[in-house]
């Protein structure tokens, strides 16, 4: 199954990194961390800013990139249509590719949510029932792979 990784911006709690899974029909989004999910955002969200304490939040920085890849493995191995997906995180998504109604896809190289961090672009899409997503496509993935799985809706508007 394809995939490709995404950090959903929240204002008012964490943010949320995402590993999306993409089939034919589907789009399913099982929530890997939070603000730290890689070194980078390790350094620019918690042990730059701890200054003194650098080494201690260097340790918890370590343990929480380890169980997003412990999460990303679970996650790998269960059947992204199953009930048992959706249960491991309220925060989990299945979502039918019908039900999107507008897909944009743009390239950027930073934002200020994400700081120093390299990111490829946002990705947002709307859904029949008028809801919007927004996730930031952190790291080095490719646009137009992403803006294949989203099909006729990519580029819409």
């Amino acid at each position: 199954m394809d995939f490709f990784y995404g950090l959903k911006p929240c204002w008012l709690s964490s943010d949320k990194f995402y590993k999306i899974y993409v089939d034919e029909k589907n789009i399913y989004g099982a929530i890997l961390a939070k603000q730290v999910y890689d070194e980078d955002s390790a350094m620019a969200q918690l042990i730059a800013p701890s200054q003194i304490f650098a080494p201690l939040a260097r340790m918890w920085a370590k343990r929480l990139i380890e169980k997003r890849f412990e999460k990303e493995d679970m996650y790998d191995q269960l059947d992204k249509g199953s009930p048992d997906f959706l249960w491991e995180n309220k925060h989990n998504f299945h979502l039918p590719k019908r039900e999107i109604i507008e897909c944009r896809v743009h390239s950027k190289e930073k934002t200020t949510w994400t700081g120093f961090t390299p990111i490829s672009g946002t990705l947002y899409f709307q859904t029949m029932d008028m809801k919007k997503w927004k996730f930031i496509l952190v790291g080095e993935q490719g646009l137009s792979q992403i803006k294949k799985y989203f099909g006729n809706a990519a580029g819409s508007r």
